[in-house]
């Protein structure tokens, strides 16, 4: 909005969802952006309680459609009591969402390359037993956006409570909602592009003068680099265009990754290393893969090292970040051992025995206290 950059595109932070003045907002066209497609009246959201309880009067899949309707009806049928008060209410867990695929192919939400892939209905289930204000204006936006503009969340979590994660694509900096199917992974959530992630993670995306060793990385540029997955987004998509068969790419995306955000400025950690170490292992290079995994176990060895030789009272108030700590170790351990790194197994075994830290072999984060 400062900078006048795709105004076309509506921005909504879903921590306001609950005011109702934001909701008024995002009803009104913006710039270039279309008002999003809300259908509940203003006395739906406006002056009620935020909560809409979840009474299961069905316990079948009911279309999103028939939910809406219900929620809108005046019939005292339709409500249930809540807090004392009749209220609106989601008759049914388990939702059906219709897709139409002539307006998700005309919205590129998916490639017609991937058209055989989309299904008929995608089935929300809500796991809680009530919505937020925000969550229903959630519901009442899928029942009405019919594919006719992409949907993107900034993380999974966003979505869990419909059970929508598995209907995601991971395009780099945020989550498109798409009608394919993709079991969750904690690890690697949404399915993978690779023509269309490829584009943005290598001509595309721009991070500033971070590769510049006179710019002072502070933890504040950290923390964003990792919320938005910045440098693990390029692990992913190399593992991705190796599953295709594409290891030249995957080694140029590697190589162009860190190039551009490298581990001397943005230091390592567990969401943005492990994967580009993973990556380099499913490519065939090992080296490189052991050289960046010996120089993230070297500076974990430094910090538990350290902070393992504070006398006791001190070491007790510094005991959470030494279990952090050793866990990243550990991961470490596992992901050299799925590899068949035997070496490098033996030599962090050897140093959590010599430092107290057991249960390695289990694949356990025991810290012991001398």
């Amino acid at each position: 909005e400062v900078e006048g950059v795709r105004t076309d595109v509506r921005v909504m932070n879903t921590s306001y969802l609950g005011g109702e003045w934001y909701i008024d907002q995002m009803r009104v066209k913006a710039y270039e952006s279309e008002p999003v497609p809300f259908s509940l009246p203003r006395a739906k959201y406006y002056g009620r309680d935020d909560l809409v309880p979840i009474q299961e009067f069905f316990k079948e899949q009911i279309p999103i459609n028939q939910i809406m309707d219900w929620i809108m009806s005046a019939d005292k049928r339709t409500k249930a009591s809540f807090a004392g008060v009749d209220s609106d209410c989601i008759p049914a867990r388990t939702i059906l969402l219709p897709v139409n695929k002539a307006n998700v192919l005309d919205s590129k939400i998916v490639t017609s390359e991937d058209a055989s892939l989309i299904e008929d209905t995608v089935v929300i289930r809500l796991k809680n037993n009530q919505l937020d204000r925000s969550e229903l204006m959630i519901l009442d936006l899928l029942a009405n956006f019919d594919w006719k503009r992409p949907l993107y969340v900034t993380s999974p979590s966003l979505v869990t409570a419909f059970g929508l994660e598995n209907y995601l694509q991971f395009d780099g900096f945020a989550y498109r909602i798409v009608p394919i199917h993709t079991p969750f992974s904690y690890s690697d959530p949404g399915r993978i592009d690779t023509e269309y992630l490829y584009e943005r993670l290598m001509k595309t995306f721009r991070y500033g003068n971070v590769k510049d060793p006179r710019v002072y990385i502070d933890a504040t540029i950290v923390n964003s680099f990792e919320a938005t997955h910045s440098r693990d987004a390029y692990g992913r998509l190399a593992k991705a265009l190796v599953a295709e068969g594409d290891t030249i790419r995957a080694r140029e995306v590697l190589a162009y990754g860190l190039q551009e955000i490298p581990f001397s400025q943005l230091p390592h950690s567990y969401l943005s290393t492990i994967p580009v170490i993973e990556a380099y292992y499913v490519i065939g290079d090992p080296e490189t893969a052991n050289r960046i995994l010996n120089e993230y176990a070297s500076r974990l060895k430094q910090h538990v090292t350290y902070m393992m030789g504070f006398p006791t009272a001190k070491r007790d108030l510094v005991f959470p970040e030494i279990r952090r700590k050793a866990a990243e170790l550990f991961e470490l351990y596992n992901v050299a051992g799925e590899n068949g790194q035997t070496q490098i197994v033996a030599e962090l075994d050897e140093y959590f025995k010599n430092l107290g830290l057991v249960g390695s072999s289990a694949c356990k984060c025991d810290v012991g206290k001398k």
